[in-house]
């Protein structure tokens, strides 16, 4: 496993290809990353439009063999103390999960790390499972 950090969403463009498994992580919402990013992935205008349509309800599409679920990820600010909605969208494809969201996954990216972990040892889908997961359960 390999973890980048990059600077420009056109670095991520030749993870499409790849033949490994790649889980693409975009954090925030800037609507000229999103619209790159689903044009290179081939990722419906109807799927980029919901990723950057903030405060809708949770659904899911299967458009041009792709995988689409939006749902919105719950956690309590201690600061505040209240609860914080934040809408996260998550595309499959056949090697490759693409994640958009305003924070990251820290608690997956650490199970990533582990060779062992069921996540790591399955492909996309089951990255795309254990995303679903994480946000139901928290």
């Amino acid at each position: 496993m390999t973890c980048h950090k990059l600077k420009k969403v056109e670095e991520v463009y030749h993870f499409l290809d790849a033949t490994l498994n790649s889980w693409i992580n975009i954090d925030g919402l800037r609507k000229q990353n999103i619209d790159n990013v689903c044009n290179h992935f081939v990722i419906h205008p109807l799927i980029a439009e919901d990723i950057l349509s903030i405060g809708q309800r949770p659904k899911t599409d299967e458009i041009d063999g792709l995988m689409y679920c939006l749902f919105n990820m719950l956690s309590f600010n201690e600061k505040i103390a209240g609860i914080e909605t934040e809408q996260v969208s998550i595309v499959l494809g056949k090697n490759f999960v693409i994640s958009f969201q305003e924070d990251p996954f820290n608690p997956l990216r650490e199970k990533l790390k582990i060779a062992s972990s069921k996540v790591r040892q399955n492909n996309s889908d089951f990255l795309f499972y254990s995303l679903l997961d994480y946000i139901v359960d928290h």
